[in-house]
This record gives structure tokens, C-alpha cells and sequence, in this order.
């Protein structure tokens, strides 16, 4: 039997359209004209995705979405709207909801995010009884299994290979910190996932990677929900990476504004990385800095954005050539 898919929505020939789509390719659905429907539905079963439009009579989808995180914060909910407007889009993903998608609803749309989600809640299953098991080899697979989730977001321009390249520059870096092998090799791996959250914004709000509102902020919060909690070595790194990769040594960043040492080291470090990778391959029609303008950058920024101690270590002859040889080797273009 296919997974079941619960689609509220208060417009029968949005309800038929979502239903034929994904039932020819598999899936088993349950249609609701409103909230109300949908909220008696979930008390009887839990979906194992739900569709939800915003505009229904009765409970409207936001308040549907308040209620069942409430009650049960695994099952993903996709809202879908006529609306293009960022506020309404950062007030479903402020709710809890996973993903945004527009109206009008067709297969390229749709199919894309249900897979990844539903994805993301069977590594979430697998993660949680392989974690009875223990060993590194289990917690390898479920950060791989998650990075190919968020490849889904890594599939072309500056975003190719972003993973990849910020893991060999922290790997490089935590070396270069005094850091042994082992724990080297945990941050590489665990940078695979740094933007995991990600996976559930919409790309209207992903355009500028410049420019972060509240709500594609929440990438780092949803990031290492995503991830969970386990006693895996790994899995705790990636979690950590995920949600401090953009905090700031002077406690400007977020999400919660941590000043720093009171930023685990692997934050600070991922920190660097990232933001090394985003100005040296920027997307669209922004110009890319060379890698020299961009390691000035970050050694102005010292003591602001970046751990002053880990930026002098970066800039080291002998550490950034290895940089600059992971950039001209996973580069794109």
C-alpha cells in the first residue's frame, strides 16, 4: 500500500487535480473541503503527509497547521496558495509547516517535495532504530541518506557541490586547529547536512543567499530538527553545524545569537566555510570574489563574524593553499 497523503482543501477541482496526480504515481489520498474535515480525519489516523491550502472555511489552513503541530510535530505539511506574497509564505513556515508551494499545482511542483519529504520522515525512522544499534557505519548512512535529501536543493549553480567544498574546507580547518583525524573526518561528514533545513523553504525565498529573512533563518532551527537527537558522535556534530552555522562570534547571528566561545567550535568552523564558499561561488548574475578578496573578507570580519583565532589559522599559508585547491577541484563552471 502507498503512503497516505491528506489534502485539505475548500476547491474540488484542486482536490481532483492533487488526487489524479498522485495517485498515478502511487500514492493513497484522503480529501477534505476544509479544515475542520481534515482536523476530524487526523484524529482517527495520522497521514503520513499533509496537503493544506490556507483559504477554507470553517479552520483555515493556518490554524489546522497550529493544531496538529501541537499534537504531532513529525507528520510534514505542505501548504499550497494562490498567494506570492513573502508574508503570507513566512507565516506558514513560522507555523511549523515544512513547505510552501503556488498556486497553480502541477506535477514539477508537487511530486518533488512530497518525495523529499516523505524521504526525510523514513531516514528520520531508520535514524531512530538504527540509533538502538549504535556504530559509526549506522550514523554514516543516515547523514548520507539526508544529504541526497538535500540535494534536492544542490542540484545546479552555486549550489553544486556547496556541501562538499565547505566539509573539505572545515576538514582542512579543524586540522589546522589542532584538531586529530577522527574528529577532522566527523566535520567533514557532518557539513554535508549543514543546510538540510533548507529543503523546506520555498525558492522564492532562497534567490538572494545575500539576504535572510526570520523565516529562511528557521533553516538552522528546522535543519537540526530534521536531523534529531542521537548519542551517534556524527549525528550530534551534524546537528550542532546545522543550527549554529550562522551564528556569530559577536552575537549578531542567529538563531539565537550565541556570542563566541559559547559557539561549539564546530559552529565557528562551519561558519567560516560557509560563508568562504558563498562569496567565491554566488549565484545568478553576482560576480564571484577570488578567493584572496574573499579570505580578506573574512579576516576583516574577525572578531565580528568569525573566531579571530580560527581565521588566522584559515589564512595560514599552509591552510588555505589546501582551500584553494578544494576550490579549483569541486568548483562548478
Amino acid at each position: 500500500m502507498g503512503k497516505k497523503i491528506l489534502i485539505a482543501d475548500d476547491s474540488l477541482p484542486t482536490l481532483k487535480l492533487i488526487k489524479k496526480m498522485l495517485e498515478n504515481v502511487g500514492y493513497e489520498t484522503v480529501l477534505a473541503k476544509n479544515g475542520f474535515e481534515a482536523i476530524m480525519f487526523c484524529r482517527k489516523e495520522s497521514p503520513n503527509l499533509i496537503i493544506l491550502d490556507i483559504d477554507m472555511p470553517k479552520l483555515d489552513g493556518f490554524e489546522f497547521c497550529k493544531r496538529i503541530k501541537a499534537w504531532n510535530q513529525q507528520i510534514p505539511i505542505l501548504f499550497i496558495s494562490a498567494s506570492k506574497s513573502l508574508d503570507v509564505i513566512e507565516k506558514a513556515l513560522g507555523m511549523g509547516a515544512e513547505g510552501y508551494i503556488s498556486k497553480p499545482i502541477t506535477q514539477k511542483t508537487i511530486l518533488p517535495q512530497i518525495e523529499k519529504w516523505l524521504e526525510v520522515v523514513e531516514i528520520r525512522e531508520v535514524s531512530r532504530q538504527l540509533e538502538n544499534d549504535g556504530g559509526a557505519l549506522n550514523a554514516q548512512l543516515v547523514v548520507e541518506s539526508l544529504a541526497r535529501a538535500a540535494m534536492f536543493r544542490e542540484s545546479k549553480g552555486f549550489l553544486q557541490q556547496h556541501s562538499v567544498r565547505t566539509g573539505y574546507y572545515a576538514y582542512h580547518l579543524t586540522k589546522a586547529s589542532g584538531g586529530k583525524e577522527r574528529e577532522a573526518l566527523i566535520i567533514l561528514n557532518a557539513m554535508l547536512v549543514h543546510d538540510i533545513g533548507k529543503i523546506g523553504l520555498p525558492d522564492i525565498l532562497l534567490n538572494d543567499v545575500d539576504s535572510f529573512s526570520e523565516e529562511e533563518q528557521q533553516h538552522t532551527v528546522m535543519g537540526a530538527q530534521i536531523i534529531g537527537d542521537h548519542d551517534s558522535m556524527l549525528l550530534q556534530s551534524a546537528r550542532i553545524i546545522a543550527l549554529r552555522h550562522h551564528e556569530q562570534y559577536d552575537g549578531n547571528g542567529y538563531p539565537d545569537g550565541l556570542p563566541g566561545d559559547e559557539i561549539p567550535k564546530i559552529g565557528r568552523i562551519a561558519a567560516i566555510a560557509d560563508a568562504f564558499d558563498r562569496l567565491t561561488v554566488r549565484p545568478g548574475n553576482r560576480e564571484p570574489w577570488g578567493p584572496e578578496r574573499a579570505k580578506q573578507y573574512l579576516e576583516t570580519e574577525s572578531g565580528k563574524k568569525f573566531d579571530p583565532q580560527l581565521v588566522n589559522l584559515f589564512s595560514e599559508k599552509e591552510t588555505f593553499n589546501k582551500v584553494l585547491e578544494v576550490h579549483k577541484t569541486f568548483t562548478v563552471g
